[in-house]
């Protein structure tokens, strides 16, 4: 949220420890059931599942409505642009109302989450473009179907089920009715979208919507700290496993941690950095290095990194891409599907379900992704693409932050989303 203050806007984020613990909470026990489901059932993504995902976006706007200091702080402040995250920020539509701010929306996915694109009016692609479902669950429904029918069932339970419970929480917040969520998130300013067509898919974008995928990502030398270091001094590769900061490994079942030990451990002459919640297993193969936290960026761009296994989320998979590391992506939930599908479409990852995961297969993907010299090849051009840009990814929403300071951006937008409509303008 940018205050107004000339000519150096300062920027403040405000999140009490209380949402903070509240929302890791929310989370992990989310996580933990996720991951359990996805094992017994393939492309289950329970944070797709009825109405999970947006009981989830309301209860977290709950509490903060409902939290004393950030209700008094967000009633008492006055601020020319809010910068929301997306998905779970419609909120902030019914606060830029009242402050009579400017927005935008920050599309943190590696892609809208289904029916967004409707809702921010951009092109409805699903066709041919995949979705956050990681395959379609139903044997006699092709999958391009499956995505089109996600889409426009997402949009109705936004509208007809998330937007009203918002709308309620508005009133209790302000005391007053406001103008329906649904109107005014058609008064967004710009669209954010935490993707770049060097390493994703090819878009019909309009130009309110800017790809600024990768700004979090910063150039290293690879150096890591020497314990590290030492470990790795012993062979001439290494693979970094990753399931990011909300799927826990420690959260599977005793036997699928197994497989996953005894696959690795099968690769004697690799080493593998393993980032462990908790405490580490007993009688771990001495190929694994195992802590409870990693400097992933460091990790990434150490020469002898030579893969990842990650859940796919977009950040990890933008600074994969960025170091040149090839991947394979075990989705669990949200747009770690889409991520999958993405790196295989380039020919830099390998997609494995958590439901199909063995010993053979975990150890046939390794072996591939290791040993067949496409990957690493393709890989290294998809990063020198991913770099190639008239600016930073940094240095773009900047500019394009500063654009909506200085103009309206009606002009920008599609007719389908915009207030104004052709025939009042004629």
């Amino acid at each position: 949220m940018i205050k107004p203050e000339k000519p150096n806007p300062r920027v403040k984020e405000v999140f009490p420890e209380s949402l903070r613990q509240a929302y890791e909470t929310g989370t992990d026990d989310l996580s933990k059931t996720s991951v359990l489901a996805r094992l017994e059932n393939r492309y289950f993504d329970l944070l797709l599942d009825g109405t999970v995902g947006f009981d989830f976006c309301a209860d977290f706007t709950e509490w903060m409505v409902r939290n004393e200091d950030f209700a008094n702080w967000i009633k008492t402040e006055k601020f020319e642009l809010i910068i929301h995250d997306n998905p779970a920020g419609q909120f902030a539509y019914g606060v830029a109302h009242e402050m009579k701010a400017k927005i935008i929306a920050y599309v943190n996915p590696a892609t809208p989450m289904p029916g967004d694109s409707i809702t921010f009016g951009l092109p409805e692609e699903s066709s041919w473009l995949p979705d956050w479902y990681s395959g379609s669950r139903y044997w006699f429904l092709p999958y391009h179907f499956s995505s089109a029918y996600n889409s426009i069932s997402w949009y109705f339970s936004h509208n007809w089920y998330l937007l009203p419970k918002i709308d309620a929480l508005l009133k209790e917040l302000y005391g007053k009715e406001l103008p329906p969520t649904q109107e005014l998130m058609k008064n967004v300013d710009l669209v954010f979208l935490n993707e770049h067509f060097s390493s994703g898919f090819a878009k019909a974008l309009p130009p309110y919507a800017i790809p600024v995928g990768g700004m979090h990502v910063t150039k290293s030398n690879g150096t890591l700290p020497e314990n590290i270091e030492n470990f790795l001094k012993s062979k001439d590769r290494f693979v970094y496993i990753s399931f990011g900061s909300i799927i826990k490994v420690s959260n599977l079942p005793p036997e699928t941690q197994k497989i996953l030990i005894d696959s690795v451990a099968s690769f004697e002459e690799i080493n593998f950095l393993w980032k462990w919640e908790g405490v580490n297993p007993e009688g771990l193969p001495k190929n694994i290095f195992a802590m409870k936290w990693f400097p992933q960026q460091d990790v990434l761009a150490h020469p002898k990194c030579k893969g990842f296994v990650t859940q796919g989320g977009s950040i990890s998979y933008q600074q994969a891409v960025f170091n040149g590391v090839p991947l394979i992506v075990v989705p669990v939930w949200g747009d770690q599907g889409y991520v999958a599908k993405t790196a295989e479409y380039h020919g830099i990852g390998i997609q494995l379900e958590l439901a199909d995961i063995t010993e053979e297969t975990l150890t046939k993907a390794l072996s591939d992704l290791l040993n067949n010299e496409r990957y690493a090849r393709n890989v290294i051009e998809a990063s020198r693409r991913f770099t190639d840009r008239p600016m930073s990814p940094v240095d773009t929403a900047v500019w394009w932050t500063e654009y909506v300071l200085r103009h309206d951006t009606s002009h920008l937008k599609s007719p389908g989303v915009s207030n104004r409509s052709v025939a009042s303008a004629a």
